[in-house]
């Protein structure tokens, strides 16, 4: 992806199913689409993001009882980075390269979500459709941590898939 995503701020930005019966979702600002998420295994929620960066980003649970997702360039056996959502509360926290962290807090519904930094502000809203797989997305701050790892924003929209499956 040639331009940063902190230029699309304040713009909204689309995430919904491409297909009724396949499971492809793409990320669109107007008719120019950012991304596409497909969704390998439904089982295991194997999901691999193609556009963001040169590479394919995988995103995978080690086991179905997990907590954690793992995210991984697609040409590559072992992970860079991973999630780990807590069991009872409403957050989880991303461990990125070079010890950097952010934080997704979620409302009880999981209509919201929301990507935070280290001093709590919010850098991206997510506000999901209750009925359908489908999310408007909004960048509120510019972030160089969002900017290197753009593929953060498919990685919310990948949590609300997973949550809603349970």
């Amino acid at each position: 992806m040639e331009t940063p995503i902190s230029e699309y701020l304040g713009k909204e930005l689309i995430f919904k199913k491409k297909h009724f019966l396949k499971r492809l979702y793409e990320l669109k600002f107007d008719d120019v689409i950012l991304c596409q998420m497909e969704i390998i295994n439904p089982f295991t929620m194997r999901a691999i993001v193609k556009g963001f960066t040169k590479d394919d980003v995988e995103f995978y649970k080690t086991s179905l009882w997990s907590r954690e997702i793992n995210i991984k360039y697609s040409n590559n056996m072992l992970p860079f980075a991973s999630y780990k959502g807590q069991l009872f509360n409403l957050w989880g926290t991303i461990f990125l390269p070079g010890g950097e962290q952010l934080f997704i807090k979620y409302d009880l519904f999981g209509l919201k979500y929301e990507l935070k930094d280290n001093f709590n502000e919010t850098l991206i809203l997510l506000k999901s459709d209750l009925f359908f797989p489908s999310a408007k997305i909004q960048i509120l701050k510019k972030s160089p941590v969002v900017d290197k790892y753009p593929w953060l924003i498919a990685l919310l929209f990948y949590i609300i898939l997973k949550r809603r499956s349970r």
